[in-house]
């Protein structure tokens, strides 16, 4: 059995700290950064794990990777310190990558502008690590309320018009 496949089926800090680690490096000029493994037991692909084929953090690195030499946007939030951010123009668009770098939930404000939220979490953690060709930005849904409940360790993938 694989380390991932032995963990509790929730998710663990390495999704939030990824994405923290890379927004840190984008915002400091580093324009690449290897992160882990890309397979095995400790990497971001695990075909043997019993509970899916990917870990939480490969939706992250997966969706970062997309956006890759796109313009990079200051961005800041209402839970500083506790949450991380990285914002990225994408052709007409912005995308907010936000992770809850914490074990407590947090409560965050949105910019204006918010059309759709996707999250890594609890609830979709079992979706997440089953499948590797849907990333987090696929999973986008319809959402215009400003505030977002972020729980432990939690990662948002945020479309901004």
């Amino acid at each position: 059995m694989s380390f991932w496949a032995a963990l509790p089926r929730r998710p663990r800090p390495r999704q939030a700290w990824t994405l923290g680690y890379i927004a840190g490096c984008a915002r400091g000029g580093i324009e690449a950064v290897a992160i882990g493994a890309p397979t095995g037991p400790f990497g971001f692909i695990d075909g043997r794990a019993q509970y899916g084929v990917v870990t939480p953090a490969f939706h992250v690195m997966a969706g970062l990777a997309a956006l890759s030499g796109k313009p990079l946007l200051h961005a800041e939030l209402s839970a500083e310190g506790a949450v991380e951010v990285i914002a990225v123009r994408d052709g007409g668009g912005i995308f907010l990558w936000i992770a809850n770098l914490t074990a407590k939930p947090q409560r965050i404000t949105l910019p204006v502008g918010v059309r759709s939220v996707a999250l890594l979490n609890e609830a979709s953690f079992a979706e997440a690590v089953s499948e590797a060709g849907v990333g987090l930005a696929a999973r986008l849904r319809p959402r215009t309320a400003r505030a977002l409940d972020l729980s432990a360790y939690a990662v948002a993938c945020t479309d901004i018009s």
